[in-house]
């Protein structure tokens, strides 16, 4: 083990990253210099205000990730799915990955999807699958 750890030069630097890598950083650096900052207001405000949209189901975060958790597994799927019929991109998160009891829909707004009526039509949307599927 020790000598081809020692000596295998394939095996050693085949973890090392690529030089281009290093190219690719810096760019993106510098385009995010360019234009993240704007970005990733217009996210956020995006996000609050879809926050806002929900009212009582908003969970107040300050970020692009909106949790609403509805608890049930069941409830949570179905409300997810009857969201995905109709084109928008919710994920049902279940335990494991989180705790029993607190199985939640996973909403991200995005950059390029932060459009108003978008996000609205998306709060109208959710908020009548869970009022018809509970």
């Amino acid at each position: 083990k020790e000598y081809l750890v020692n000596f295998s030069r394939p095996f050693i630097f085949s973890t090392a990253c690529l030089p281009s890598l290093c190219v690719l950083l810096k760019s993106s650096v510098e385009y995010w210099d360019s234009i993240g900052k704007d970005r990733a207001e217009r996210v956020l405000a995006a996000s609050r205000q879809f926050q806002e949209m929900l009212g009582p189901l908003s969970p107040n975060v300050s970020g692009p990730i909106i949790p609403i958790v509805l608890g049930h597994n069941e409830i949570t799927l179905r409300v997810a799915k009857s969201l995905q019929d109709q084109g928008f991109d919710v994920r049902a998160i279940r335990p494991p990955t989180v705790a029993p009891g607190k199985s939640r829909l996973r909403i991200t707004v995005t950059y390029p999807n932060s459009n108003t009526e978008i996000l609205a039509d998306l709060a109208s949307r959710l908020k009548n699958s869970i009022r018809n599927l509970t």
